[in-house]
């Protein structure tokens, strides 16, 4: 069991843009309900953070690190080789009526793919922080903007974007 296993966190939808998720380490379903989704359409701005700024692996470029030696070098870097947006699903609203916000949720789930394709590093060995070779998504039905007028759409074109991790 973690500290918070089956945590529920429900934000008022008037008030996304002033709340963040912070999972700062592992925990078993928990939900995240702010009404809109997991980021800003554009990606200027997103409401999951999943602790990838603060942990770093030490790169050598001339390594050829297969995506599984990637992957592991980074979840050895989390308690458990747990990453901690593993378990978290976003729920997002999906309808509106004059303004209002309606119906039911639409919910995707947080998941990430390591991505070294615009990493850089000098000669010898480097220090990267995990953000820098990772890539947040979140698979799921969540539409692209707070209180759609029309039915949700796909977040992800399912021939375009895995479903699994992709490396």
């Amino acid at each position: 069991a973690y500290a918070c296993d089956d945590m529920r966190v429900e934000i008022n939808p008037d008030n996304y843009r002033n709340s963040m998720l912070n999972m700062y380490s592992f925990s078993a379903n928990v939900t995240f309900s702010n009404g809109f989704g997991f980021e800003e359409p554009d990606g200027t701005q997103s409401y999951v953070n999943c602790n990838t700024e603060h942990r770093f692996i030490q790169f050598n470029e001339s390594s050829n690190f297969t995506g599984q030696q990637l992957q592991s070098l980074i979840l050895s870097e989390y308690k458990k080789a747990l990453f901690p947006c593993d378990a978290v699903t976003v729920e997002c609203l999906t309808t509106t009526t004059n303004n209002n916000h309606t119906g039911g949720a639409s919910s995707c789930d947080l998941s990430y793919v390591v991505d070294t394709t615009n990493l850089s590093v000098s000669d010898g060995c480097d220090w990267v922080a995990v953000s820098e070779i990772t890539r947040i998504t979140c698979i799921g039905d969540c539409v692209s903007t707070a209180c759609p007028t029309s039915a949700p759409t796909p977040s992800y074109s399912p021939t375009n974007f895995p479903s699994q991790k992709v490396f």
